[in-house]
């Protein structure tokens, strides 16, 4: 269970481990280099359940291996940032899940 004591902040992607691992670690805004240091402080989670804390964090499903990002909030909203660049990934670089019960290309009548 996540304690949910901070706020999601970085997220960082490596090369998946298992099938089922999709390479993400997403740490907090008070997780310390102290506190990483002890493996028993890591913890697997779904992906679905961090984005049920940080809806934000589903853009980013598809970014690459590699992929270092900060996510920011200010008065205009949740912007998330590549580490490397400090520029804000462009929303058209992140991924909109499909609606259900939409397919792409439908419209409505």
């Amino acid at each position: 269970m996540i304690s949910e004591a901070g706020k999601i902040r970085w997220m960082v992607r490596d090369k998946s481990r298992a099938p089922a691992d999709n390479g993400w670690q997403i740490l907090s805004d008070i997780d310390t280099s102290s506190y990483l240091n002890y493996p028993a402080n890591w913890q697997i989670v779904d992906f679905n359940e961090v984005c049920m804390i940080e809806p934000a964090l589903i853009g980013i499903w598809n970014l690459p291996v590699g992929s270092d990002l900060e996510l920011r909030r200010d008065d205009a909203g949740i912007h998330i940032i590549d580490s490397k660049t400090g520029h804000e990934i462009p929303r058209d670089k992140l991924y909109i899940p499909p609606m259900p019960g939409h397919s792409r290309g439908s419209r409505a009548s």
